[in-house]
């Protein structure tokens, strides 16, 4: 939960300052004294999922990133969203582009798994192909389910993911 969001302050930026209290958050786990600060990940779902990657995109204290069920072509999700959803002016390319992980993937810099529902399979191959082209650690995992249903066995699939990890 980031700002603005489930009644915390701020202002919704989608996916602009979101991606810098994400950062923050992984800042302040690895700095706390009972965490071993070489091993911290970051997942989300969704929404979450479109942060994990552009995290991953960032310095980071992420050691490896999770992300379930997003849609990662922010440009093709802002053109088919209803205003509402977006706060700033989806007519200025740049504006999308800060926004889409797909405009990134050269800058990935930590292994990162997309784990994925059937109808978010598609936009998530071409993510994952597009890194693993470039040399960097991609992968896509397949989960039976919906949108909703696929998140209890990806969160199980991304945990024996990261503890994996922790051998590297």
């Amino acid at each position: 939960m980031l700002r603005a969001e489930n009644g915390n302050p701020g202002i919704y930026e989608s996916f602009y300052g979101e991606v810098d209290d994400a950062l923050a958050a992984g800042r302040y786990v690895a700095s706390l004294p009972n965490v071993d600060n070489k091993n911290v990940f970051v997942a989300g779902h969704s929404v979450g999922a479109v942060l994990a990657c552009l995290v991953a995109m960032m310095p980071s204290p992420y050691k490896s990133a999770a992300a379930l069920d997003g849609y990662l072509d922010m440009e093709a999700w802002a053109a088919q969203s209803p205003p509402a959803y977006i706060p700033y002016d989806r007519a200025d390319r740049e504006e999308v582009c800060l926004r889409n992980p797909m405009a990134f993937v050269p800058s990935l810099r930590c292994p990162l798994t997309l784990y994925v529902a059937e109808d978010m399979r598609k936009v998530n191959e071409r993510f994952a192909a597009g890194a693993t082209q470039l040399g960097k650690t991609c992968e896509l995992v397949p989960v039976p389910g919906d949108h909703r249903a696929m998140v209890a066995p990806a969160v199980t699939k991304a945990i024996e993911w990261f503890r994996r990890q922790l051998e590297k």
